[in-house]
């Protein structure tokens, strides 16, 4: 008995050390970049941060300082107000796809969604996935359980995803690891969740996965500007420099 209780008393201390260390510091090697805290103290500081900062990001605009196609810009404020309400009454997020060239602000408007919904975000590249072979299944568990650890719910935002969720039917995600990494993504992703949403980003959206593309619920065309939409960039750049 003696034996029993020691032994378990380490092992129990020993796991419970390690769910501590990974829900406090540790950020899962797939995110390049996340606006989220680690630490206590840091979790501190941000809250803090939230309310000194309330009023300002409250009457800042979504979208201020980023130059849209006029149908465009409406549905990404109308996006943002979507999920606004969808996190306030507690409903299941949406899955979005962002689609159109490289370089027409795919990463920007993700990252204003996200201050401006009030979730966090986190970034990751999907040509990332490919190079961790057979690690490439763990990392999307340790990712996804991560992103639904959020006490505001996370918003993860996949640039490139083709070379992720590119069809199976494809060379480049038709076996190995980063098929396998792909059906453990569309575990994840089966059911609607309240803490979690995918926005994926590509210049290829025909070359995803039909499973991927039955998880989108809504899609928007971010195509390059326009004549009057060049003329609003230079004005703008020109007044801030």
């Amino acid at each position: 008995a003696i034996f029993v209780g020691m032994y378990g008393a380490r092992e129990t201390s020993r796991v419970l050390a390690e769910r501590l260390k990974e829900w406090l510091y540790e950020q899962p090697a797939l995110v390049r970049e996340t606006s989220r805290t680690f630490g206590i103290l840091t979790r501190v500081a941000h809250l803090a941060q939230d309310k000194l900062l309330a009023k300002t990001s409250a009457t800042e605009s979504v979208l201020s300082g980023v130059i849209l196609e006029p149908q465009l810009d409406l549905r990404v404020r109308t996006l943002v107000s979507s999920i606004e309400l969808t996190t306030r009454h507690g409903a299941p997020l949406r899955h979005i796809l962002f689609h159109g060239p490289p370089g027409t602000g795919k990463t920007m408007v993700a990252r204003r969604v996200a201050k401006h919904s009030g979730l966090e975000f986190a970034i990751m590249s999907g040509g990332d996935v490919a190079p961790l072979k057979a690690r490439a299944v763990t990392e999307i568990h340790k990712l996804v359980k991560w992103a639904k650890r959020s006490q505001r719910g996370m918003l993860l935002f996949i640039d490139e995803a083709e070379a992720f969720v590119g069809s199976r039917r494809s060379d480049a995600a038709g076996f190995g690891p980063s098929r396998e990494a792909l059906n453990a993504l569309l575990y994840h992703t089966g059911t609607a969740s309240t803490k979690f949403m995918l926005v994926l980003a590509t210049n290829r959206p025909e070359d995803l996965d039909s499973a991927i593309q039955d998880r989108i619920d809504d899609a928007l065309e971010f195509g390059l500007p326009a004549a009057s939409e060049r003329r609003r960039l230079v004005q703008v750049y020109f007044q801030k420099y």
